[in-house]
């Protein structure tokens, strides 16, 4: 018991004497030393992350002692300001991958990294196409663009059987749509960067307005509408304001040109009745065709207790972000931007934002000790 004392007391001391050591140099004062002391070891929050190229990513430690230093290092690709923590993957679009480090330095001289994976961005056409309800499968052929390798469907909304077949570059959608409704099919690359596939799946036993989920068109472009299923007569009801645009054939086909005096962006409903029920679209009028939805980091690797950032850009706002799947917990920081706080426990959560089009995109994010 007295050895175990003693001990303590020599450790106690021996930092005692160390921190004022360190104050009599004019390093610090006791004071400002446990002022600077966060909790727990230091390290970055962000072991990895991928970003598309033209977006930001701010980068952020912990732990260890304050204040930090942070730097890029040397042939990395793209830039930082160590001011505002914020790097920017600028530069030519990648043909495969580019990769960026960022070290952090605390007060004492402890140091991690952040690495940076950036890659074009992936893209799929078509994004969206519309079945009817069977369990014959559909194949549809995909030109997908960008990311790193081959892909994959990573996951379902419906939980329909969905798979690829075919080279990059050759890739062939096999779809069976046995459940209907809105069905979500993400296809992810060798390095986790996702696109998603929106599949409307009808029951053609039922009143359906096609495309049912919003749509954007610029003015004086057309977008067609097929309307099915239901019993007895139709009647179209467009938003009265704009009634002259729409031309309907009295049988399935619903067109619908806005004029170019539109006043953009406009949100316009359409409602189409029989005798007992109702179906709906929406269209938004747009000054030109908007990008597709994405979120940036799309993959990250974050420590337990950590946040990330993430920053949706393209489609049509307002912004909804979700937790998919997983767990922790959001914050908006601005209409476009969410912070993700990791729970205490190793897993993966999927992070998804949907634009006013029904647009989305998912960030994937490894929790890590």
């Amino acid at each position: 018991m007295n050895r175990l004392f003693r001990l303590r007391v020599s450790m106690a001391a021996l930092i005692t004497a160390a921190t004022l050591i360190l104050a009599a140099c004019g390093e610090l004062s006791v004071y400002l030393l446990l002022e600077s002391e966060e909790v727990g070891p230091f390290s970055m929050s962000q072991a990895s992350v991928n970003l598309t190229v033209d977006s930001q990513h701010l980068v952020s430690a912990r732990g260890g002692y304050r204040e930090y230093r942070y730097e890029l290092l040397a042939d990395s690709w793209g830039e930082f300001d160590p001011d505002t923590r914020v790097y920017t993957a600028s530069g030519p679009i990648p043909s495969d991958e580019e990769t960026a480090i960022v070290a952090a330095t605390d007060h004492f001289g402890a140091t991690d990294l952040t690495t940076i994976y950036v890659y074009n961005r992936l893209t799929v056409l078509p994004s969206s196409f519309a079945v009817e309800v069977s369990d014959q499968t559909v194949s549809v052929d995909l030109t997908l663009v960008g990311g790193f390798g081959s892909r994959t469907v990573q996951a379902t909304e419906l939980g329909n059987p969905a798979w690829i077949t075919g080279d990059v570059d050759d890739e062939t959608l096999h779809y069976t749509p046995t459940v209907a409704g809105e069905d979500q099919i993400e296809i992810g690359d060798q390095k986790g960067n996702s696109v998603i596939v929106r599949i409307t799946v009808h029951d053609t036993s039922k009143l359906f307005i096609d495309p049912t989920s919003a749509t954007a068109v610029p003015g004086g472009d057309a977008v067609t509408f097929t309307v099915g299923g239901g019993s007895g007569d139709l009647s179209i009801e467009p938003d009265q304001a704009y009634a002259s645009m729409f031309n309907w054939d009295g049988v399935s086909v619903l067109t619908f040109t806005p004029g170019d005096q539109i006043e953009t962006p406009a949100e316009i409903r359409i409602v189409v009745s029989d005798a007992v029920a109702q179906a709906h679209a929406t269209v938004y009028v747009v000054s030109q065709h908007p990008e597709p939805v994405t979120i940036n980091p799309g993959v990250v690797e974050l420590r337990t207790g950590g946040s990330v950032q993430l920053r949706a850009a393209g489609g049509v706002p307002p912004y909804r972000f979700e937790i998919a799947s997983g767990h922790g917990s959001l914050q908006q920081r601005d209409f476009r931007t969410v912070l993700y706080s990791a729970p205490d426990r190793q897993g993966v959560t999927r992070v998804r934002v949907t634009d006013s089009l029904g647009q989305t995109a998912v960030a994937q994010i490894k929790i890590i000790r």
